[in-house]
């Protein structure tokens, strides 16, 4: 169920060739549409020999295939895996209208994530004609307790799930736990919150609770170059946000996505 940690959170045991090869696949994105050896290896964090192999078995299936200038890319093979993963996720056809305007009226990138597990992972993402560099990329897993989106998210689970998720941190990854459950249970409250350079330096963001009339599914938010965005312009933005996380959830609630 969306929402809430899996009882078993510790990795399958037996499947760590397996899941490097699926870290070095799942290294493509929209923005890197095709990447070399060495770069795959260093994604998938294994030695180029290691990295070679892998590629070889992705070509043997067909889902890698030669690009320009000694690179690697994504054949065509894998787009039915995509249009299963749109069939399956309605959210994202309901999300993509309401992330195109919010771009358009505030000029600013904006982003649906939603929550795989123990992580915040961006599930659709529209660019602003000033593209800034964010560390959530679609696909890629971030922690759930930096970042407005993410935190949004963290606060949908209840204490005792949280506990689990703090336990899996460092003192240093973690922080000051006290002050995070004071900001989640105003999150909890308000279904908003705002942040200013907790992922990547400079970036100031807004994100709100996107619920399907039951729980939180997902959490939409707008992000930009905090000195680009002045008193009036954040105003202006969580109210975009807040505005279009309520109409997705208007739509998610009458579909139970």
């Amino acid at each position: 169920m969306e929402g809430v940690l899996p009882k078993q959170t510790k990795t399958t045991s037996g499947t760590g060739s397996s899941r490097k090869v699926l870290k070095l696949l799942m290294s493509f994105d929209e923005r890197r549409s095709s990447a070399t050896a060495d770069e795959l290896a260093r994604s998938a964090e294994v030695p180029l020999s290691t990295a070679y192999r892998y590629i070889s078995l992705l070509r043997e299936v067909g889902l890698l295939e030669e690009g320009k200038a000694n690179t690697f890319v994504v054949s065509p093979k894998i787009l039915p895996l995509a249009r299963a993963a749109l069939a399956a996720h309605p959210l994202l056809d309901l999300a993509t209208p309401v992330l195109k305007d919010i771009t358009e009226s505030c000029g600013e990138t904006s982003l649906l994530l939603r929550r795989v597990s123990q992580s915040a992972v961006c599930v659709a993402r529209w660019e602003s004609s000033h593209p800034v560099r964010l560390s959530f990329d679609v696909g890629r897993p971030m922690p759930l307790h930096r970042g407005a989106a993410a935190k949004v998210l963290l606060s949908s689970l209840p204490e005792d799930e949280r506990a689990l998720y703090y336990r899996t941190l460092s003192r240093d990854e973690l922080g000051d736990r006290d002050g995070l459950e004071a900001e989640i249970r105003s999150i909890r409250e308000n279904g908003w919150t705002v942040s200013h350079g907790e992922v990547d330096q400079g970036i100031w963001a807004a994100a709100a609770a996107v619920t399907d009339g039951r729980e939180v599914i997902a959490a939409l938010t707008a992000a930009g170059l905090a000195h680009n965005i002045d008193e009036r312009r954040r105003s202006q933005i969580l109210a975009a946000v807040k505005e279009g996380a309520a109409t997705i959830s208007r739509h998610a609630t009458a579909l139970r996505v």
